[in-house]
């Protein structure tokens, strides 16, 4: 769940990230993963 004036997330959820096997993803992921959000990957893989 999001806070939109913050831009920080209130409480733990479930995130999908989508190019998550790329530099910004593999970070978005670390640092979701560390605020105890559930995290879904999506990658195609085609890059890289």
């Amino acid at each position: 769940m999001a806070d939109l004036e913050g831009g920080g997330i209130t409480s733990p959820g479930t995130v999908l990230i989508t190019g998550g096997c790329g530099f910004i993803g593999t970070n978005l992921v670390k640092y979701l993963a560390g605020m105890g959000c559930q995290i879904r990957i999506l990658d195609n893989l085609s890059a890289g």
